[in-house]
């Protein structure tokens, strides 16, 4: 299907605005229900401190957080499909799945009191892991997805 440049960047100010309603919308629901009406006025005004409190504190970072979270995944999954030619490809083509569960295992089971940065070395190893296969596919100054998706099989 192909879109005029006109279509393609109306499609993309609609999904923006879309997003951006939803983020505010989605301030209205949880353990304590507000209206839409409260969460706009709470926007413009300072009236209700435990709103405020609640919308500001809680609720909106969340919601930010939860979609800029969703368009990381959506963009490094488009750069994976994108590099390895296969729309079908995910992180455990490249070993990076793998690295991350190793050294996440390694630091519950050698080094359990330091369980709190099990994020970072579960990063870490996926980045290893990531950074290995490629080198092992390299050849001749290049690589090919079909020497990654080998390197990883072996």
């Amino acid at each position: 299907m192909v879109y005029s440049k006109v279509k393609q960047v109306s499609l993309i100010i609609t999904s923006f605005i879309i997003l951006f309603c939803l983020i505010f919308l989605f301030c209205a629901f949880g353990s304590v229900k507000f209206s839409l009406k409260d969460i706009i006025l709470s926007i413009f005004t300072k009236e209700n401190e435990v709103l405020n409190i609640i919308v500001y504190d809680i609720r909106l970072p969340r919601n930010l957080i939860a979609a800029f979270v969703g368009a990381g995944l959506s963009v490094s999954g488009t750069l994976l499909q994108a590099v390895m030619r296969n729309p079908l490809a995910d992180p455990g083509i490249t070993g990076v799945s793998s690295g991350a569960s190793v050294m996440a295992i390694i630091i519950l089971l050698v080094f359990p009191s330091f369980s709190f940065i099990l994020p970072v070395a579960s990063f870490i190893g996926g980045l290893f892991a990531c950074t290995l296969v490629f080198l092992l596919a390299w050849k001749n100054g290049e690589i090919s997805p079909s020497r990654i998706i080998f390197q990883v099989l072996r």
